[in-house]
């Protein structure tokens, strides 16, 4: 055979095999590859990539706010309210004998000087006398204008 090769022989028949065994050289190819421009349908078809990609985009973002639109939109009155029920006025403060006593007494002795003492005292006695009274005319006077804003508020009901 050629340079490098064997041949081997057993006794039942003929047996060769052959192979380089170093002698020669391998070839290798480098080319190198030069930077190419690419070409104006490339730089077309990559363009209108970009322009599909910006328009998805802005597709996506309009469908997204759509939906969201939507979604306010139908289930605006999901939350239960209380049933509507007539304004209710609270009734007039629950006035005492003290409360009236004290504000009888501050309008008997208004104007009186401290060294006044006879006058001061018969305003006293004055403020005594009046305070019962004074008691029911206020509560008469709280009562009716509660009269008048539960009928306001009925009438605005």
């Amino acid at each position: 055979m050629g340079s490098g090769g064997t041949r081997i022989s057993s006794g039942v028949g003929a047996f060769s095999a052959s192979s380089s065994l170093g002698g020669g050289r391998r070839r290798t190819s480098t080319t190198r590859s030069r930077a190419v421009a690419p070409s104006a349908a490339q730089l077309e078809r990559a363009r209108r990539q970009a322009e599909r990609a910006q328009q998805e985009t802005e597709r996506d973002a309009a469908i997204a706010q759509l939906e969201e639109l939507r979604r306010q939109t139908t289930s605006v009155h999901l939350q239960s309210f209380p049933p509507f029920r007539p304004p209710v006025v609270p009734g007039p403060q629950q006035l005492s004998p003290a409360w009236a006593l004290a504000e009888a007494q501050a309008h008997h002795l208004a104007g009186l000087g401290l060294f006044a003492r006879a006058e001061r005292a018969a305003a006293k006695r004055r403020a005594e006398e009046d305070a019962p009274a004074y008691l029911a005319a206020e509560e008469a006077r709280l009562q009716a204008v509660h009269g008048e804003l539960t009928a306001e508020a009925g009438q605005w009901w």
